[in-house]
């Protein structure tokens, strides 16, 4: 009886535990990322919301890949969704983060050039 009762107590601590975390944890503003891939050259949308009007220096971009800001922020609607506009200029991953702990992630990969068609056609660069 005694072990039955230390288990429901700690099942009861460890529930509230995680109860009190929940609840007290700040919860993240939601981001979006219009496409989780894209190709060098290609464009692609970040939306997240925003109490004030957020200033281009509130999202830090990290990564191994480059990007350049094309448009934004840009306000959408009356809800305080933020839009920028990025364009991919070098293959790699690129960490999108706003206000120091909402993220998304963008993988940017590298575009086929023409020349690797003829080259599969012709079995160029294949050892004989």
């Amino acid at each position: 009886m005694k072990k039955i009762f230390a288990i429901l107590i700690s099942l009861l601590f460890v529930a509230s535990v995680f109860g009190v975390a929940s609840i007290l944890g700040e919860a993240c503003r939601p981001t979006d990322v219009s496409s989780s891939t894209v190709r060098v050259g290609e464009t692609f949308t970040f939306s997240f919301k925003s109490e004030g009007t957020p200033d281009i220096t509130d999202i830090n971009l990290t990564g191994t890949g480059a990007v350049v800001l094309v448009s934004g922020p840009t306000k959408i609607g009356e809800d305080h969704q933020w839009v920028t506009t990025y364009r991919a200029i070098s293959p790699g991953d690129v960490k999108l983060v706003v206000d120091n702990y909402c993220e998304s992630h963008v993988q940017i990969i590298s575009r086929d050039l023409p020349f690797k068609f003829f080259a599969k056609l012709f079995k160029f660069g294949k050892k004989k």
